[in-house]
């Protein structure tokens, strides 16, 4: 099960992957110390053509520092937060081109590009429907794998 479209090269994919994440809630907690940022209610997350929708986002992130050659390179004067995982629980949509997945919980590992649901999950495109007990997927390699599950091929 593919989550990308093929890549002319890879520089092209790495900027695909590399886009702004932005989030909207109905309410939203933060906590420096935690590095975290919970976000409540009606939440939807965008990250290039990938939206999430879930009914509750916890975001942990952790700050770089601006005196990282990378940071130099950039341009960065002051701390940037990096996000380095995205959790979501309740009612969990992913839509990322004409495919669509859906579970109770998902996991989104930003440095690693990795999306894994649990709680049912069942995701499906015009030619198959997929569910298991866990999906993962792996956007930088576009591939998929699936435990305890079973495809529905449509013709």
């Amino acid at each position: 099960m593919g989550w990308a479209d093929p890549p002319s090269n890879l520089e092209e994919k790495e900027i695909k992957l590399n886009k702004p994440v932005m989030v909207t809630s109905r309410k939203m907690t933060w906590s420096h110390t935690s590095q975290t940022m919970l976000f409540e209610g009606e939440v939807k997350v965008v990250k290039g053509d990938m939206v999430l929708t879930s009914d509750r986002v916890k975001i942990t992130y952790r700050s770089s520092d601006p005196g990282s050659e990378k940071e130099k390179n950039r341009g960065v004067s002051d701390k940037n937060q990096d996000i380095s995982l995205i959790e979501a629980e309740g009612s969990v949509r992913v839509l990322t081109g004409n495919r669509e997945v859906r579970s109770e919980r998902a996991e989104y590992r930003q440095k690693e590009e990795i999306l894994v649901l649990t709680g049912s999950p069942v995701g499906w495109d015009k030619h198959y429907r997929i569910a298991g007990n866990k999906i993962t997927i792996y956007l930088k390699e576009d591939r998929s794998e699936v435990e305890g599950g079973q495809v529905l091929f449509t013709p």
